[in-house]
């Protein structure tokens, strides 16, 4: 024996006995219990699948192994080591992207793990697929009271909401009061933008539902109430087949139902009312009783 170091293989869990020779020819000999450690298992778990991180909040990956435990002697309290070495790299580049347990992932891919014990080492594979985020482009609020959001990107269907209300299918929300609101576009991934703005209508103006032009002194004309406050505004009244039936300005007498200086049928009617000088629109329909 020279003091060098000697590499012993093959040994299994249980007491080995070391017989070492010096120089004079003289033996000595020694035992040492040795549990091995086990080779390392781990799994980094299943793919993810994420909605694209947005400015400010990445996702992160966070690799935990666990611990083992050695046995240094048999008469002594085992020891629970953690795993020390960790390695994270792309599995289609094998561009190394981090050394250590958090990862805070900002593309999509196929990522590779590598764990290391100082005994073992273990990979394991897992993708990461990200979806496009749908983006509010615009807010139409040209008609009045009404507010439509313009989406794009994700994937569609869209579905929209607006503060805490629940979902829908349309993108307009209508008869709004003055106010401050938040607007959500959620895609068919779940992923989701959303819009604040301060919604201000500063003309309260009531559009009846029917009428009924019979000269009995009551809803003889078609009133629209409030469109004082904006005589410069254009009424367009249309029948069913989108003729029009009569263009008329804020100023003038309302809409008595006749066409020609002739009453028409009682139905449905179409209206789009330019409210101006504010440049914005009221659109529905309402209905002719007789």
């Amino acid at each position: 024996y020279r003091g060098q170091r000697r590499r012993i293989a093959s040994l299994s869990d249980t007491v080995n006995v070391i017989r070492v020779r010096n120089e004079d020819g003289c033996w000595s000999t020694a035992s040492q219990s040795v549990l091995l450690a086990l080779p390392t298992q781990y799994e980094s778990g299943a793919d993810i699948i994420a909605c694209e991180p947005t400015d400010g909040f990445p996702f992160s990956v966070e690799f935990d192994a666990g611990q083992y435990t050695i046995y240094q002697d048999s008469t002594e309290e085992p020891q629970e080591v953690p795993i020390v070495n960790y390695r994270l790299y792309r599995g289609d580049t094998g561009e190394d992207l981090a050394s250590g347990q958090i990862y805070t992932a900002v593309n999509g891919g196929e990522y590779v793990v590598e764990v290391s014990d100082g005994c073992w080492m273990h990979t394991d594979t897992f993708n990461v697929e990200l979806f496009p985020n749908p983006v509010i482009a615009a807010i139409d609020t040209v008609i009045y009271r009404q507010v439509t959001v313009l989406a794009e990107n994700g994937t569609q269907p869209y579905r929209y909401a607006i503060n805490n209300g629940a979902p829908q299918d349309d993108k307009t929300f209508k008869n709004l009061p003055n106010g401050d609101y938040t607007v959500y576009v959620i895609d068919q991934n779940g992923c989701e933008d959303s819009m604040s703005f301060l919604f201000d209508s500063s003309y309260e103006i009531e559009v009846p539902n029917f009428f009924t032009p019979n000269n009995d002194g009551f809803n003889d004309r078609w009133e629209i109430r409030g469109l004082e406050k904006l005589p410069e505004s254009i009424i367009y009244i249309y029948d069913r087949y989108g003729k029009l039936l009569r263009k008329y300005s804020s100023t003038d007498p309302a809409w008595d139902g006749e066409y020609l200086n002739r009453p028409i049928a009682a139905d449905d009617y179409w209206y789009v009312i330019h409210l101006l000088p504010i440049d914005k629109y009221l659109r529905g329909n309402f209905t002719l009783k007789r």
